[in-house]
């Protein structure tokens, strides 16, 4: 009898030892999902929409933080009402600015330095924020497609050519930010807009979305994560 109840305490004690080996195992082996953020003016508030379609739910989670009519001077006011948003952890941030600022620089109400001080502002503000898998968020900044129409067409454009576009590159140097050049993707291209000009239709939509997909995979890859690597490799 003393035997069989010793067999039986052993048979026990190994079961609870397997089962918080298996708890550690777990634990040690389950990586939390890669937090992408959405961030800008009226051009972004869609691309949540096309990743959360395209990228794989299981390892990805997508975040929105951009609102229409916003400039780099007027962004924060978006996070207002959400102060939460300082305690988020974000491995990749996708900012898209700049084409609010185009009526701003006609106006004379901003300038270059003006800009590039708010911009700046903005990208520090990120990087103060924690992540999961690096010591802070990788940043992609995208410059501001061209416009389409109106009488303005051609001065909304050179600004943006002449000013906002070439500040977005040099910052995006300066910090070692990575860059998505939408410009090239878009010149000569109506096609994709709304009628207004400005806003893309839902095949523009589509078009920056697989931009944004394509570099997104392209500096995930470059960072040299091993976790998901290979999955996102298949997208």
């Amino acid at each position: 009898m003393e035997k069989e109840n010793f067999e039986i305490k052993r048979l026990s004690f190994l079961m609870l030892l397997l089962f918080f080996a298996s708890f550690l195992f777990l634990k040690a082996t389950t990586r939390p999902k890669i937090v992408i953020v959405c961030a800008g003016d009226s051009l972004m508030r869609p691309m949540p929409l096309y990743l959360r379609r395209w990228l794989p739910g299981r390892y990805i989670a997508i975040k929105e933080w951009a609102q229409g009519g916003l400039s780099v001077a007027s962004y924060f006011s978006f996070f207002s009402a959400h102060p939460a948003w300082r305690r988020e952890k974000v491995d990749l941030i996708l900012l898209q600015l700049g084409t609010n600022d185009v009526s701003l620089f006609l106006r004379n109400e901003e300038k270059e330095e003006i800009f590039v001080s708010h911009f700046r502002k903005i990208i520090k503000e990120f990087q103060k924020l924690k992540s999961n898998y690096f010591h802070r968020p990788r940043i992609i900044v995208a410059t501001a497609p061209p416009f389409f129409g109106g009488k303005e067409e051609d001065q909304r454009n050179g600004v943006l050519e002449a000013k906002i576009n070439p500040a977005i590159k040099k910052l995006a140097k300066k910090e070692k930010l990575f860059l998505l050049d939408h410009w090239p993707k878009f010149k000569g291209r109506p096609d994709l807009y709304d009628p207004d000009g400005v806003h893309l239709n839902s095949e523009g939509e589509k078009v920056m979305a697989r931009q944004w997909c394509r570099i997104i995979r392209r500096v995930w890859l470059a960072l040299k994560v091993r976790s998901y690597q290979g999955f996102l490799l298949e997208f």
